[in-house]
């Protein structure tokens, strides 16, 4: 039972992340290339330097409920692998948040504090864009492992 309770902990903190980055690759994408660059960058410099600070509590405790899960399915077996693969993955959406995604962020947020639009930031959101899209589809993997986990 306690593996299930972990399970659906795991999959309600991943999925609010999961939500943001769906949101953001299919709306956000196409809404924010018809926004103005002075627009573009008050909005999401506000958006990163909130969700920068609220968002990774949810995905830290979704991998703490994902090795809780394991820990209370037996540890490391063969019935867990679609927890493991999930834990796995969700280390390399970490990677690609600190060492991709987030210095976007800052390059946005400092520009937005500054009042200014970075000359660059039409290449640099593009880049945000393919990122944001990966990230989505890695989110999307790791939720349908965690909902096989608990069957």
């Amino acid at each position: 039972m306690m593996e299930l309770v972990a399970g659906i902990i795991a999959i309600l903190m991943i999925g609010v992340v999961f939500g943001v980055d769906v949101f953001f690759s299919i709306i956000g994408v196409q809404a924010l290339r018809k926004c103005r660059d002075k627009s573009m960058v008050d909005v999401l410099g506000h958006i990163h330097q909130i969700a920068d600070k609220r968002m990774p509590q949810f995905g830290t405790v979704g991998i703490f409920a994902i090795v809780a899960a394991v820990i209370f399915n037996g540890g490391l077996r063969v019935g867990n692998l679609e927890y493991v693969i999930a834990f796995l993955l969700m280390l390399g959406y970490i990677f690609i948040y600190n060492f991709k995604s987030k210095p976007i962020h800052k390059v946005i947020t400092t520009a937005a504090e500054a009042h200014k639009v970075p000359s660059n930031l039409r290449t640099i959101q593009t880049h945000w864009d393919r990122i944001i899209i990966g990230r989505a589809i890695l989110l999307t993997i790791v939720m349908i492992l965690l909902c096989i986990g608990i069957m």
